[in-house]
C-alpha cells in the first residue's frame, strides 16, 4: 500500500485526533465496568464463605441442666441459641441437655417451656464443651 491510498488522520484544533463515530468505546467501557463489579461480587462471596467456615470451625458445645422454679428437673423443655435457632434440643427426663455446633463467644440461651421463654446470657468457649451447670426456668410453678 502506498502513502497515496493510506487513510488520512484528521486533527482537531487542539492537536488531538478526532474521535470516531460509533458506540464501540461505550461498549468496551461498559463491559469493563461490568467485569469489575462481577469480580468485586465474587470476592465478597468468597470472603463471606471463608468467614462462615471460620465461625463453624470455632464452634463449641453447651451442656447443662434445666430446673423449674422449685428446683425440680424440667423434662421436654426446648433449649436453643438465639443466634442459631435451627440448632435446638429437648431436655431429657432429668432436665439435662447438650447443644452442639453453636458459634463460640457471647450467646443468648433461650429455654422454652409451657409457652413461656426465658433468656440467659452465656459465653461459649471455642472447640470445647461449656458447662453451664443449672439453668432455672422461672416461669414454671405448676406442672
Amino acid at each position: 500500500m502506498s502513502f497515496v491510498s493510506s487513510p488520512k488522520l484528521e486533527y482537531a484544533a487542539d492537536g488531538k485526533p478526532r474521535e470516531r463515530a460509533g458506540c464501540g468505546v461505550w461498549v468496551v467501557r461498559s463491559a469493563m465496568v461490568l467485569l469489575a463489579l462481577i469480580s468485586i461480587g465474587l470476592a465478597g462471596y468468597i470472603w463471606f464463605n471463608a468467614n462462615l467456615a471460620r465461625q463453624i470451625a470455632r464452634s463449641g458445645a453447651l451442656q447443662g441442666i434445666v430446673l423449674d422454679a422449685r428446683n425440680q428437673p424440667l423434662p421436654e423443655a426446648v433449649v436453643y441459641i438465639a443466634s442459631a435457632p435451627e440448632v435446638s434440643v429437648t431436655t431429657e427426663s432429668d432436665g439435662s441437655f447438650q447443644l452442639r455446633d453453636i458459634p463460640s463467644g457471647k450467646q443468648t440461651v433461650i429455654i422454652f417451656y409451657a409457652k413461656l421463654g426465658q433468656e440467659i446470657e452465656i459465653t461459649l468457649d471455642a472447640n470445647s464443651v461449656t458447662q453451664v451447670g443449672t439453668l432455672v426456668h422461672r416461669g414454671v410453678l405448676e406442672r
